[in-house]
């Protein structure tokens, strides 16, 4: 399973994913690279949030599996 994501900043600088958006499939590599050019953070930093965000999309998307598996 490949997880998807959307990485945008606010006006004041804050980080957030939405599910709202079409988003875009990225290898980790693709991802860390987004990351560093859009955000501006280090190839360290973007590696470890990188990793975050992977972690938060997939136990988003698990949630949200269990919670329709027990609605069905």
């Amino acid at each position: 399973m490949k997880t998807q994501y959307t990485v945008r900043t606010t006006k004041d600088g804050k980080m957030m994913f939405t599910k709202d958006v079409e988003i875009v499939t990225k290898e980790h590599d693709e991802l860390v690279l987004a990351i560093t050019e859009h955000i501006g953070y280090d190839t360290e930093d973007a590696e470890i949030y990188a990793q975050w965000l992977k972690n938060t999309c997939l136990d988003a998307y698990r949630s949200e599996y269990e919670l329709r598996r027990k609605i069905h």
